[in-house]
C-alpha cells in the first residue's frame, strides 16, 4: 500500500507551520484582555531591561533553535551563508512579530533581549541545518530510514506530524503516560483506581496504534514500532519528571491506570489488526470521539493551579508550558479526526 509519490517539499512542509503556531500560542497566551499600549508599540526596542536571567536566555535560544532549523530546511534551495542568513531572518521576523503582539497582551513583557536571544537561537538552528545538509550522507540516511519504515506522501507525513505532537504532549510529566488529563487525584499520596482514566488511556493507545499501522510500511512490524513509540513516550516523561517535578512527585506520570490501559489496548490492537484498513479507521475514529467525550466530562479535574503544585520550577515560563501541552492534549483528537477522514476517502 502506497498513498502517493513522495512530497518533493518533504515532511518539513507540515512541521514548520505547526511549530510556528506553537510558538505563537506560547508567546501570546492567554489571548485575553488585549489593549492598546499607552506608549509607542515599538518602544520596547529602545529600552533595555534592568536584569536578564540565564534561564530566560536559555529558554529563548532553545525555543527558536528548532524554528531556525526548520526554516533552513524549507529554504534548502539556497546555499551556504545565504541559507543561514535567510533562515535566521525568518526566525527574527517571527520573533519580532511575537514581541510586538505581546505589547497588546496584559501580563506579557516584550523586550529587545528576547528578540536578540530568539534570533540567536534561529541562527544556531540554521547553522545546524546547514551543517547537516553539507553532510549529505547523513541526511540521506535519515531520509532512507523514514522511507523504509513509513509510507511516502503527504498523508503519511501528516500522520507523522500527529505522532510528533503526541510526543510533545508527553513532555508534561503531570499528565499520566498516554493520557490527556490527570484524573481526579493530583496528590502524591495513595489514590483510588480511576476506571474512567484507564478507559481514556486505553482509547488513546488503541487509536495511536491504529494510526501507526496506517502509515507503517507493510514489511515493518507494527509491534516493534509501537513498542519503540511507547518507550520514547516513557523516556520523555521520565526525563521531564526528573527536570520539572518535585522529588515526591517523580512517579506521578507512571500510574496504575496507564499500565492497565496500555495493556488492555495491546490486546484489543491484536484483534483490530485482523480487520480491514477501512474498519480500523472507523474503530480509531470511535476511540478518538469516545476519548474526547471522556476528556470533556473531566475538564474540572486537574486544574492548572493544582497541577502546578507538582512542579519544582519557579520560572514564569511554566504556566505557558503547562497551558500549551494541555491545550494540545485536548485538541489532539480533534486534529486527528480530519486526518482519519481524509485517509478513509483516499483508500
Amino acid at each position: 500500500m502506497k498513498y502517493t509519490q513522495p512530497d518533493r517539499y518533504g515532511l518539513n512542509t507540515y512541521i514548520f507551520p505547526v511549530y510556528v503556531l506553537l510558538i505563537a500560542y506560547a508567546s501570546l497566551s492567554p489571548f485575553t484582555g488585549w489593549r492598546v499600549p499607552e506608549s509607542d508599540v515599538f518602544h520596547f526596542l529602545t529600552v533595555w531591561p534592568r536584569y536578564i536571567t540565564r534561564f530566560d536566555v536559555l529558554i529563548n535560544i532553545l525555543a527558536y533553535l528548532p524554528l531556525g532549523f526548520l526554516a533552513a530546511l524549507s529554504l534548502r534551495r539556497l546555499r551556504g551563508g545565504t541559507l543561514i542568513l535567510a533562515a535566521t531572518g525568518v526566525g527574527a521576523a517571527v520573533s519580532l512579530g511575537m514581541e510586538t503582539l505581546q505589547v497588546f497582551v496584559p501580563g506579557r513583557i516584550a523586550s529587545i533581549p528576547d528578540l536578540l536571544t530568539n534570533t540567536a537561537g534561529s541562527l544556531a538552528g540554521a547553522a545546524l541545518a546547514h551543517s547537516l545538509g553539507s553532510r549529505s550522507h547523513l541526511m540521506q540516511k535519515l531520509v532512507l530510514w523514514r522511507n523504509r519504515w513509513f509510507l511516502s506522501g503527504p498523508i503519511a507525513d501528516w500522520g507523522l506530524v500527529l505522532l510528533g505532537l503526541w510526543l510533545f504532549i508527553q513532555a508534561n510529566p503531570s499528565l499520566p503516560l498516554m493520557s490527556v488529563w490527570s484524573g481526579q487525584t493530583l496528590s502524591t499520596g495513595p489514590a483510588h483506581f480511576d476506571m474512567l482514566l484507564t478507559a481514556a488511556i486505553l482509547l488513546n493507545t488503541l487509536a495511536l496504534g491504529i494510526l501507526l499501522s496506517t502509515i507503517l510500511q507493510p514489511a515493518r512490524s507494527l509491534w516493534i514500532a509501537a513498542l519503540l513509540f511507547l518507550i520514547v513516550c516513557a523516556v520523555i516523561k521520565w526525563l521531564a519528571a526528573q527536570a520539572l517535578l518535585k522529588p515526591e512527585a517523580l512517579s506521578q506520570w507512571l500510574s496504575a491506570e496507564s499500565l492497565a490501559g496500555i495493556g488492555y489496548a495491546a490486546v484489543l490492537l491484536t484483534l483490530a489488526l485482523r480487520m480491514q484498513l477501512r474498519d480500523r479507521i472507523w474503530l480509531a475514529t470511535i476511540c478518538l470521539i469516545a476519548g474526547t467525550v471522556l476528556t470533556m466530562l473531566n475538564t474540572g479535574n486537574g486544574l492548572p493551579e493544582t497541577v502546578l503544585q507538582l512542579f519544582d520550577w519557579r520560572h514564569g515560563h511554566l504556566l505557558n508550558f503547562n497551558g500549551l501541552t494541555r491545550l494540545l492534549a485536548e485538541l489532539w483528537a480533534i486534529l486527528a479526526l480530519p486526518y482519519l477522514l481524509v485517509l478513509y476517502w483516499r483508500l
